[in-house]
């Protein structure tokens, strides 16, 4: 039987209750980077290390900077020179506080010395619309959910903030090479409720290592802009500690709460 699905709060519903599910490998979770920022806006009922069982990091995705085409941000540069003539009048829409994409333009905007208003919305799907509507000037997405309206011109996808650009939108530059040093990402990794028995753990990983090797899958997440990753626990634990390190910083900074 397939348990329901617990969303809200920003996922830490449903970790929570895989965090109490017995450690006998049919509970998986699937987390993402808000996985690593929870603790630092949420009164959580678990720890988000000791509570579970990390069993590798599945892939990153670069984010992107998109701007509405009812906006006159057609470039990164353009939405710099706006934002820095006029502080305050670029407004970038979120799926909600604390989201990747409101954590990541907050940065940007520290980065590149500027001020942005913030609009949140309840989802990525009402941000996206909002962007598409030209209620909101910009966002800043993880490329596979943003690609498409590039591709087929309902958004401006004016900058990719990883270090290399994206193959899937040739001509597209950098966030680096105007802005240097700033780089995002979002990703997606596999855990576990803590003390998984070895051989479980093992069977586990290797499952997932032979899906990820299959070519069809690889095809597949990286036309939608996935890396695969397909790291070891310890470097994926390692990766979510460094980042709840650096957001928590952040969300203290600039007193970012949630209602």
């Amino acid at each position: 039987m397939t348990p329901p699905n617990r969303g809200g709060a920003s996922g830490t519903i449903g970790t929570s209750e895989a965090a109490r599910a017995a450690p006998d490998g049919y509970t998986l979770l699937l987390v993402f980077d808000s996985h690593a920022v929870n603790q630092s806006l949420y009164d959580i009922k678990y720890d988000t290390f000791k509570s579970f069982d990390y069993v590798s990091l599945i892939g990153t995705m670069p984010m992107a900077v998109v701007t509405s085409k009812k906006s006159d941000l057609t470039s990164l540069t353009a939405l710099l020179a706006k934002a820095k003539s006029h502080p305050g009048s670029v407004t970038y829409g979120s799926s909600g506080v604390g989201g990747s994409n409101h954590l990541n333009p907050v940065a940007f905007a520290k980065s590149a010395g500027i001020k942005l208003m913030h609009v949140p919305y309840r989802g990525g799907g009402p941000m996206l619309t909002a962007l598409l509507g030209g209620e909101v000037d910009m966002v800043i997405g993880s490329l596979p959910t943003v690609v498409n309206y590039g591709k087929t011109g309902r958004a401006n996808i004016v900058a990719i903030a990883s270090k290399d650009p994206a193959p899937q939108l040739p001509g597209v530059p950098t966030v680096d090479s105007i802005l240097p040093g700033y780089n995002a990402q979002s990703w997606v990794g596999l855990i576990a409720p803590a003390n998984l028995p070895k051989d479980v753990f093992q069977k586990i990983q290797t499952a997932l290592a032979k899906t990820l090797a299959d070519p069809a899958v690889r095809k597949k997440m990286g036309t939608d802009g996935f890396n695969i990753v397909n790291s070891s626990p310890t470097e994926f634990e390692q990766q979510v500690r460094q980042e709840a390190k650096r957001w928590s910083e952040l969300i203290r900074a600039e007193k970012i709460t949630v209602e």
